[in-house]
């Protein structure tokens, strides 16, 4: 059966990637996903084969999926970003790519999507983020110690910085007494 051995083909196609792919056919029905599919997504099962995304999906994730087939088959390829936890109960970030796939004569025959696990990009990207908003912080001290005009305003400048570092929602400045016991 020709069906069958060009689906066999897409599977061993799909399986030659880590990383999660998928094809739709033209009525956006999965003709084959891989076990990385299968391991990003904990509530999917081999038997999605046949079905819709409104089948096996809620019906806002299922609204993106089939906008997202949308512009792919209009403009070529679709990619964007999304958040997902996986079967183990992390939160995932992925960068997913879909594209028209089209026989020798142009005419439409499904969408095949990947997705690719930027997960360690993304945290990377966000504790960078954090650093260069900490980095900011500090150079404003810098700043508020050499243009103060008073230790007051230094210290209400200092304070307020402190507060958007620390995420304080009040405090103050202790002196040491001597005795270095005691604080006023």
């Amino acid at each position: 059966d020709p069906v069958q051995l060009a689906a066999h083909q897409w599977q061993q196609f799909l399986e030659s990637s880590p990383d999660p792919m998928w094809i739709k056919d033209t009525r956006g029905r999965y003709v084959a996903v891989n076990k990385a599919y299968l391991r990003a997504d904990p509530g999917q099962t081999q038997d999605l084969i046949g079905k819709t995304d409104f089948e096996i999906q809620t019906r806002d994730r299922a609204e993106m999926y089939v906008a997202d087939d949308q512009v792919a088959i209009h403009d070529g390829v679709c990619e964007h970003e999304f958040s997902s936890v996986d079967q183990e109960g992390n939160l995932k970030h992925y960068n997913t790519k879909k594209t028209a796939l089209r026989d020798a004569d142009g005419l439409l025959t499904g969408v095949l999507g990947q997705a690719r696990d930027i997960t360690h990009q993304w945290r990377l990207e966000l504790a960078l983020s954090v650093e260069n908003h900490r980095s900011s912080l500090f150079q404003r001290m810098l700043e508020a110690a050499a243009t103060a005009t008073s230790v007051g305003s230094f210290l209400a400048d200092v304070l307020t910085i402190a507060h958007e570092l620390f995420g304080c929602d009040r405090g103050g400045v202790y002196i040491l007494n001597p005795d270095g016991r005691t604080a006023h």
